[in-house]
């Protein structure tokens, strides 16, 4: 139970050891004396997908804060970030604000916590039940209130949720009861970003609990019994969505393990180690909306037309309202046609203006998307162009703008080209291979097409060379432009060899003959890709083979042009394995040590020699073919072995995963 006294004092200078229980009196002394001592101005964090764990060091210490970094592998990175916040805190959770928010489970005062770690008193929520200690608590995702599950003293089990509105701070309290059979004791709470759930920890029943906000319903149905956990204080989600918390197990009071959960089913996929402390908990800022804006066609004649399509994904596990998105296009360009409009929001600006803004917009949970129709301009050039919304939450980034999902920077615009009209065509020639087809296609896409030989679709396929012209039509008139088809001659060849039969384990370098006197672009292919050691580079290597592997290769020239061939290795699956029926270890250095011999990789599990009587005189094990250093060299027990017949059986596994035992024996000859 989180209910240890503090002996500290306060920020505001007010000994808690005065009064023996929080009554209302000392909790209104306490309020008042802490809002009348004026406070810096507090520090936000900021929204960067971090894990924030408050803990004691002793168990009656105040909490300190630390940052925490999940790196790849889930191992955490820990950054203190203050020792000590002077106040003991737990239920805490991070808002839209980007403060941290807790509440004293001893004066039930609540707090709010800056990146300096600096802790400002808010007051003790009226009306509060007292009767109930709250440990486990997060904040809504909309940041307007802190959701705590209050815990009965006499009992140790949740009985009611609670919310706080801390935004604006006045501590309205709303309750509803706990509903759960069986009865839960959570330890720590958490909002899902992707689906906008609760998650808990219920040490009473050793597993993860799913919660459906504002009801009470409280239920473990689908997660998995963690026997071995003792409990786990603190939860955290990522933006991914992934899910980690920090306890103990066993029966250890001290936190100190870190784990990365399964937030399905709710067992553990990996544990970490971090600072050992008491009274945990935990929060994060999982929360991300993430805006896109494609353009298509990115090239188009004047006064052609376009469609633009702007997607939100909202990860921050509830719908966004009061959001505006602005988009303002270059002189010349006007909107046509609203094909898709939000489900909620006010268009202030649209068709007919080349300004989109709508205000008041939700932006719902998960993907969303609005389209629009846009005529451009007259002047051929490049347009740089990016839309935002505003008016988000000050962790959301407050405004983001939009990014092109087409290219590799993050939040960049988009840039559209109106071409000139006597450049319809990229080119001015592009070349057909030999005894193959190509399909022209306009740089500048319009409303209407129309080409040489009387087809009105958008791209035509050719046979053979010669002049080839198109007209692109849109609201400023039809352009026209050609192209000239040349055809190559020599056609493009590939060789790969031979079939070849290899050994287990073996590997080949695959090689090839070509034609071809410019660079090329190379795509391999293989039955088995994991048995490939890559896909585009000009030389492969196949192995280690562990059976038959069908290897194909497609290279294409700079014309365009392609040729493929294959080559199939077959695996040679004779165990070839030798060994002698005799040896003599008189130092000559011919046939000193008796040892077996083979082609390939194969491993020896075991290789056991006895004596006629059945004596183990030599063990050795997981050893390598044709090492004679992990051979018999004739001793046994420290001395030199007698001259005879010695029986030897030997277990051996191939690189195919076979494994196959060989008998035998052999002569020691006389030194």
């Amino acid at each position: 139970m989180k209910q240890v006294r503090p002996t500290y004092r306060s920020q505001g200078g007010w000994d808690p050891g005065t009064c023996q229980r929080p009554t209302a009196f000392c909790i209104l002394l306490l309020s008042t004396l802490l809002f009348a001592t004026a406070a810096p101005a507090q520090q936000p964090f900021q929204c960067d997908d971090r894990l924030f764990l408050s803990t004691a060091l002793e168990e009656n210490d105040p909490v300190g804060i630390f940052q925490l970094t999940v790196a790849d592998g889930g191992s955490p990175i820990y950054n203190s970030l203050t020792s000590s916040t002077g106040v003991r805190l737990n239920a805490i959770g991070y808002s839209m604000d980007n403060f941290i928010y807790g509440i004293d489970p001893e004066t039930y005062t609540v707090y709010r916590v800056d990146a300096n770690g600096q802790a400002t008193a808010l007051g003790v929520p009226p009306n509060l039940d007292t009767s109930y200690t709250y440990v486990a608590g997060t904040v809504s995702p909309d940041g307007t209130r802190m959701v705590l599950s209050g815990r009965s003293k006499e009992t140790g089990l949740d009985k009611e949720f609670v919310s706080i509105r801390i935004l604006p701070p006045d501590l309205v309290i709303n309750q509803t009861p706990v509903i759960a059979d069986p009865a839960v004791r959570l330890e720590d709470i958490a909002f899902d970003p992707i689906f906008g759930l609760i998650v808990g920890f219920d040490s009473k029943n050793k597993q993860l609990v799913s919660l459906s906000w504002p009801g009470g319903d409280t239920n473990g149905f689908g997660y998995s019994v963690l026997s071995s956990v003792h409990r786990i204080e603190a939860l955290f989600f990522d933006a991914a969505g992934e899910l980690y918390g920090f306890g103990s197990m066993g029966s250890s009071e001290k936190q100190s393990i870190f784990f990365h959960l399964n937030r399905a089913n709710g067992e553990i996929l990996e544990t970490g180690s971090g600072p050992g402390g008491y009274f945990v908990d935990g929060c994060s800022c999982p929360y991300r909306i993430d805006f896109f804006r494609k353009i298509e066609p990115t090239e188009t004649i004047p006064c052609g037309e376009l469609t633009i399509v702007y997607q939100t994904i909202n990860t921050s596990a509830t719908t966004r309202s009061l959001v505006q998105l602005r988009d303002s296009l270059p002189e010349g360009f006007v909107i046509t046609e609203i094909v898709k409009a939000p489900l909620q929001g006010e268009i202030v600006s649209g068709v007919g203006s080349n300004l989109l803004q709508i205000d008041n917009m939700w932006v719902l949970l998960g993907a969303d998307s609005i389209v629009i129709r846009v005529e451009v301009g007259v002047e051929p050039g490049l347009y740089s162009t990016q839309a935002s919304l505003n008016n988000l939450q000050p962790a959301l980034g407050g405004v983001i703008f939009s990014d092109d999902p087409a290219t590799e920077p993050v939040d960049d615009p988009n840039v559209l080209e109106i071409v000139d009209p006597e450049r319809i065509f990229a080119e001015d020639q592009t070349f057909l291979c030999e005894q193959a087809s190509i399909t022209l296609r306009p740089a500048a896409a319009g409303s209407a097409y129309l080409w040489n030989d009387g087809s009105t679709e958008p791209e035509l396929e050719i046979f053979g060379p010669g002049w080839y012209w198109v007209e692109v039509s849109g609201n400023c008139g039809g352009f026209r432009d050609s192209i000239l088809v040349v055809e190559i001659e020599n056609q493009l060849t590939l060789d790969l060899g031979e079939d070849r039969i290899l050994l287990p384990g073996a590997h080949y370098s695959l090689a090839y003959t070509t034609n071809a006197t410019a660079a090329l672009e190379h795509a391999w292919a293989a039955s088995d890709p994991a048995a490939l050691s890559c896909e585009a580079c000009p030389l492969a290597v196949a192995g280690p083979l562990t059976g038959d592997l069908s290897v194909g290769l497609v290279i294409t020239d700079a014309f365009g042009c392609s040729a493929a061939d294959s080559i199939r290795l077959t695996l040679d699956r004779t165990r070839r394995v030798y060994f002698p029926n005799a040896f003599s270890p008189n130092g000559d250095g011919f046939n000193d040590e008796f040892f077996l011999q083979g082609e390939g990789q194969a491993r020896i599990l075991q290789f056991l020699i006895f004596d006629r009587w059945g004596n183990l005189v030599f063990e050795a094990r997981d050893i390598a073919l044709d090492d004679p250093g992990a051979g018999w060299n004739g001793y046994t027990g420290g001395g030199r072995a007698p001259v005879g017949v010695y029986l030897w059986v030997a277990e051996l596994e191939f690189p195919d995963q076979v494994r196959k035992t060989y008998s035998g024996d052999v002569l020691l000859a006389a030194r």
